[in-house]
Order: C-alpha cells, then structure tokens, then sequence
C-alpha cells in the first residue's frame, strides 16, 4: 500500500532546496551556481512563508485558499523590505501606530524582519551581482540564517504584534500617506 506523504508547502520545500544546495556536493569547491542558488533560494524560503502566514491571516471562511492565491499576487518585496525595517528597529510608521497604538516588537520578529532584509541583500548579490562569489561557509551562514528565521516565526507567530506585521506587510504602502 502506499505511504501517504504530507505535502510540504512551497516555503518549507525552498527550505529543504536551499539547505540541499549547500551539501549535496561534497566537492571543497562546489559549483559556484550551487552556491549562488542556495542563497537565493534562502531568501525565497522566507519571502513565501511571510506572503503564506499574511495571506493565510487575511483571508478567511470558506473561500480561504482562493483568498490567499488571490492576495498572494500583492506582495512586494521592497514593501516587505520597508516593514521589515521598521519592525526590526522597533519604529513603526508613524498612521500604523497611531491606529494601532503603542507596539512593542518581540524580539524574534524582530529577528524574522531582520533576516528577512540580510536575506534579500544575499539574494540580489547572488542573482545580480555575477561578479559576486560565495564560499560554501557563506552560503551556509544564509542558509541557516532562513532556517533560524522559521524558528523564531514558529515561536512568535501567535503574538497579536506579529498579525499586526502580517498585516503591514501587504498594506503599509497604502497608509503611509494617510
């Protein structure tokens, strides 16, 4: 009989690719590819499981995976980058937090934005900068870098600060000005 295997979704399987990427090759020298790849996919990894947790949050009932696919599509990355470096610092925008009220950031999703902003700078030197190189170590480092993010996302994912930075992740462009 078939074994029933749980599908991974998209974030924790760029997780396990990226983290491959890094060991497969045995080699001192790895493919510098294998490497440059491994990065980018670190950074990835963590872009898909923000989108999934605040899409996830956002929608609700019986349309649920349908809002998600939906609100998945509106995520940008350098918006996300923005909200992760408030979060990080502590300083949110100035509407966010006169709606919100005083917000102090827990310390680990102050390590998920924090990660999420080191990760997306390895990810355009590994994808734009060809002249780049990364040493397995380095690669490594971004890699666990991810890993270390996830954790610290499962330990602080139910903190109502952490809903109010889903939240922002999606929208903080559109109250900035407002």
């Amino acid at each position: 009989m078939a074994r029933m295997v749980k599908r991974m979704p998209l974030h924790e399987q760029l997780l396990v690719q990226a983290e491959h990427l890094v060991t497969k090759d045995k080699n001192p020298n790895p493919p510098r590819a294998s490497l440059r790849r491994a990065v980018s996919t670190a950074y990835y990894a963590l872009f898909h499981l923000l989108v999934y947790a605040s899409a996830s949050c956002l929608a609700g009932g019986s349309e649920r995976k349908k809002l998600r696919n939906l609100l998945s599509r509106a995520f940008e990355h350098a918006e996300m980058k923005s909200v992760c470096t408030a979060f990080k610092s502590g300083t949110l925008n100035a509407n966010v937090a006169n709606n919100y009220g005083p917000v102090s950031v827990p310390r680990d999703l102050k390590h998920v934005a924090e990660a999420f902003c080191l990760l997306q700078e390895g990810r355009h030197l590994a994808d734009y900068a060809v002249h780049q190189r990364f040493t397995r170590t380095e690669a490594i480092v971004e890699v666990n870098r991810a890993k270390n993010a996830f954790q610290a996302w499962d330990r602080v994912r139910k903190d109502p600060v952490a809903r109010l930075f889903l939240t922002c992740l999606l929208i903080q462009k559109k109250v900035q000005g407002r």
